[in-house]
């Protein structure tokens, strides 16, 4: 999951999860998806 945020960190965090939960997640069953961007961290 790191490689694949860090690939899409430009997006912004609603387009990120939405994302997120599309292409690695289980459409089969509900997704709960946490994300905070900090200012001023680098990965």
């Amino acid at each position: 999951m790191r490689q694949y945020t860090d690939t899409h960190r430009g997006l912004p965090l609603p387009r990120l999860c939405a994302d997120l939960a599309r292409d690695l997640g289980d459409t089969r069953d509900d997704i709960t998806l946490l994300a905070v961007r900090t200012p001023g961290t680098r990965g």
